[in-house]
């Protein structure tokens, strides 16, 4: 198996490169540099893996929610990408990559977080077999957390790492493992789609479109 899997939607760009029984993957933590940077991460990483694009089995793109720059751009990369080699693609939303975590055996829900700007979160919940509680929505960390204390106990919560200054207790994501672990499984079911069909998954509106709105009042 062969493949490239990029996660662009939070405060760091995560990049992996699977070469059969080789993985390798990096990040880069100079998120507001994330158009300079993705590129020639990912030129030196597949020259690591002696691969090119065109070896590919298929590319895997997180879509969002989270940062709208960042996935913007790893959506409009991952569509160049497919479209020159003829691949196929895969799409994860950020919330279902952290699912892919380790999560207690015992845990009667689960909640997963990720960071949407200032004081707000995007987040989900479910029952341990995946039957959803609380559909993926945008909240105040403060409403989360209350709507959260109101789940069947007891709950695991995993986030990402600026969600996790809002939940003390959380997990933190894995990223290279929970990206790896959600392209695989998707692959395995068949979960691939045609560049054309790839899209940003928005909860909120980007910032430029609230500040309109207010204007607009």
């Amino acid at each position: 198996m062969k493949y490239l899997a990029i996660d662009t939607s939070g405060e760091t760009v995560s990049v992996l490169v699977r070469a059969e029984e080789k993985v390798i993957f990096r990040q880069e933590k100079e998120h507001r540099r994330t158009s300079e940077s993705l590129l020639p991460l990912i030129d030196s990483m597949l020259d690591e893996a002696g691969l090119t694009l065109y070896d590919m089995d298929f590319f895997a793109c997180v879509t969002g929610p989270g940062s709208f720059t960042g996935i913007r751009l790893g959506v409009v990369a991952t569509k160049i990408f497919a479209y020159a080699a003829d691949k196929p693609v895969i799409a994860v939303t950020s919330l279902e990559k952290l699912a892919y975590n380790d999560i207690s055996a015992g845990a009667e829900s689960v909640v997963l977080v990720v960071h949407a700007y200032s004081d707000y979160c995007y987040f989900s919940a479910s029952k341990a077999d995946g039957s959803p509680l609380i559909q993926p929505q945008t909240a105040l960390y403060e409403d989360a957390a209350e709507m959260i204390s109101g789940l069947k106990k007891p709950c695991a919560i995993v986030s990402d790492d600026v969600s996790a200054e809002f939940f003390i207790e959380s997990a933190a994501d894995d990223a290279g493992c929970s990206l790896l672990r959600a392209a695989e499984d998707l692959f395995a079911k068949g979960r691939l789609m045609d560049y054309r069909e790839l899209e940003p998954y928005y909860i909120l509106k980007s910032q430029a479109e609230r500040e309109l709105e207010e204007k607009q009042r």
